[in-house]
């Protein structure tokens, strides 16, 4: 005797504290499955269509959105998310689904699963192991579970709390906690003897991480010799985090099933039939498809292709969810403003091929007359798309060049920006002036170096805002990782912005991203030749005069020796000794040739910028959350705004 059934997992793109939108999403997802739970079974004579049992895994949280922080500990919002899940229980005759929620029992919350079969609350899964490594805090909302499963009533409901094992149409089912839970030998006893493992998560989006979470499934499939579908959410859903979506669906150790990552739709499901034989073993019914993984993710160059996939999908997200109408910067002719615009135009690009990319968009005056341009409409209908959500301006000073210039045009003319340039010499004469006329003296650059450095980029700020105001613009700042770290940054200057899309990645690795898409780009799209204009400079802020030769590297350091102190001192704490050993030690690794004493100052420099620029981290726009760790206090790294530690 065996049993045919539809294995799925959903990968949904939410937002936090949006209850009907988050309900309708599932409310999709739940219709689309029963769709495909349909299935034709033939034999000699006749042919017949039936409905299987299904089996559908959603990602963590799900009712309320992972990102709600510290609204979590507001009762309300326990009982909101219940009061969702009763009104999708409906929709799930046949099914056995998962739906996350934060549940409030004896005064504590817990972060929860509800398991609902056939219309019936069944009960909450309540997790024991919470994250609280990298960017996640869980324990300050959550408790983790501890207790026996208690059976309760709530709102009319009896149900199981804190019970992890369930049994459907005769196949025993356990969820996870996490991925990284199905790491762990021995098995936990709430996983051993399973059929189907299912794994909830909201797991943040970190640059080549994807293969490490795939391959670790697999093993757990085959270890366990069971079924895991694993199911992630997709997109920007609270602000500096990114969901890949890339739910999947392992047996036995071979994968089955998987949704494409980085989706521009709001409703992607990737699902399986299956088939559970008499003695209990799980098998794929039907041929499985061996092209799962895209050619992208094997390539040598995995991060920087996802890199250029993870920044713009979350550039979408924040733009349509803040129902803002396009994006405004501020375009300097370096590496950092033009990644940004680049961005944007691979935003268009890879949102083009995704159906409801459109008419997500339709909210935007004068962008509805270009979306019913479709993929095959080219570079050309991108370009337009671009010029209607992208406005860019370079303001040059009296320590401009021509280099710089020509190179934000070209720049904006290959993205499709709309461009402005500007000079703001008089302005920034005049606040000169006027100061040097309160102060009763003259200016100079050997007594105020950098006074008159920081009064130019701050005289940008106001022009660039207004002319985001104008159209109610998100302004984008331009800030990257090793610039935080050493707080090379003009506060109200070129730190300016509502959202900093590169503050989570480092410069040494921007810097190659920018070679590699002149050379190479993404799979599908085109090289960009022009930003040959900007790899063969060496970055500079172009706010001293000319002939002293200002470079950000003489200010500050190589930027691969500082990323080595930045990994050694912030992410690893290492003491500055231990630190200044293994730099030296990867430097002659890498052949060189810095001498001990060039070391020690760059350790100083590090230490003494990254002690006094904490209030700056603090202020600085919400950044993307990109790889194992960054520089934000709201979401990894915390340190004492005053502080003397780091000078001894």
């Amino acid at each position: 005797m065996s049993t045919l059934f539809r294995v799925a997992a959903g990968s949904l793109n939410l937002t936090s504290l949006d209850w009907e939108g988050n309900k309708n999403k599932m409310v999709t997802t739940l219709t689309r499955f029963r769709h495909s739970m349909t299935n034709d079974m033939c034999d000699t004579s006749d042919c017949v269509t039936r409905t299987v049992p299904g089996i559908l895994c959603l990602g963590e949280l799900c009712l309320c959105g992972p990102g709600c922080e510290d609204m979590f500990s507001a009762p309300w919002l326990c009982d909101r998310s219940f009061e969702v899940l009763k009104s999708l229980l409906p929709h799930t005759q046949n099914m056995f689904v998962t739906f996350g929620l934060p549940v409030c029992y004896e005064g504590k919350v817990y972060k929860g699963t509800a398991l609902v079969a056939n219309g019936q609350l069944l009960g909450v899964h309540c997790a024991s192991n919470l994250k609280n490594t990298g960017i996640h805090y869980e324990a300050r909302w959550f408790t983790p579970w501890s207790g026996a499963p208690v059976q309760i009533t709530r709102d009319g409901l009896d149900f199981v709390l804190g019970q992890s094992e369930y049994m459907f149409h005769g196949l025993r089912l356990a969820v996870a906690d996490d991925w990284e839970e199905c790491q762990q030998a021995p098995l936990p006893a709430s996983q051993s003897n399973i059929d189907v493992l299912l794994v909830c998560a909201a797991d943040a989006f970190e640059l080549g991480r994807d293969k490490l979470i795939r391959e670790t499934l697999l093993e757990c499939s085959r270890i366990r010799s069971c079924c895991v579908v694993f199911a992630n959410l997709v997109g920007n859903e609270s602000g500096a985090v990114i969901h890949d979506g890339g739910s999947l669906i392992a047996i036995q150790g071979e994968l089955v099933a998987r949704n494409k990552r980085f989706s521009y739709n709001d409703v992607s499901i990737c699902s399986a039939s299956l088939v559970s034989s008499s003695d209990r073993q799980i098998h794929v019914s039907g041929p499985v498809c061996n092209d799962l993984i895209e050619t992208w993710e094997s390539s040598a160059n995995v991060c920087f292709e996802e890199f250029a996939r993870s920044v713009p999908l979350g550039l979408f997200d924040y733009l349509r969810k803040s129902r803002s109408n396009g994006f405004a910067l501020s375009l300097s002719g370096g590496a950092d403003s033009a990644s940004i615009a680049v961005m944007v135009r691979l935003m268009v690009h890879f949102g083009l091929k995704h159906a409801d990319f459109a008419e997500k968009l339709r909210y935007i005056p004068n962008v509805n007359k270009l979306l019913s341009c479709d993929a095959s409409a080219g570079a050309e209908a991108e370009q337009k798309l671009v010029e209607q959500l992208l406005v860019t301006i370079y303001q040059a000073t009296c320590n401009s060049s021509s280099v710089t210039r020509q190179a934000a045009a070209e720049v904006a003319q290959f993205t499709g920006a709309k461009h402005y340039e500007c000079n703001i010499d008089q302005i920034v004469k005049a606040y000169e002036t006027m100061i040097s006329n309160a102060v009763g003296r003259s200016l100079d650059w050997k007594t105020d170096d950098l006074a008159l450095q920081n009064v130019q980029a701050r005289t940008r700020a106001p022009g660039v805002w207004l002319l985001a105001n104008l159209d109610n613009r998100l302004l984008l700042s331009t800030g990257n990782r090793s610039e935080v770290a050493c707080g090379y940054a003009t506060m109200d200057g070129d730190t300016c912005g509502s959202l900093s899309p590169i503050s989570g990645i480092d410069k040494a690795f921007l810097r190659q991203w920018l070679q590699w898409m002149e050379h190479k780009g993404p799979e599908s799209f085109q090289p960009c030749p022009v930003l040959g204009l900007i790899n063969k400079q060496q970055p500079t802020a172009e706010l001293r005069p000319g002939e002293a030769h200002q470079t950000d590297e003489t200010d500050l350091m190589p930027y691969a020796v500082l990323n080595l102190f930045e990994a050694a001192l912030i992410r690893d704490r290492l003491s500055a000794k231990a630190a200044l050993i293994r730099v030296e030690n990867e430097g002659r690794t890498q052949g060189w040739s810095f001498s001990h004493e060039d070391y020690s100052a760059w350790l100083k420099k590090f230490l003494a910028r990254w002690n006094v620029s904490q209030w700056k981290r603090q202020r600085g726009a919400v950044g993307f959350h990109l790889d194992q760790y960054d520089l934000s206090p709201g979401s990894w790294c915390r340190f004492p705004i005053l502080s003397g530690g780091l000078q001894e």
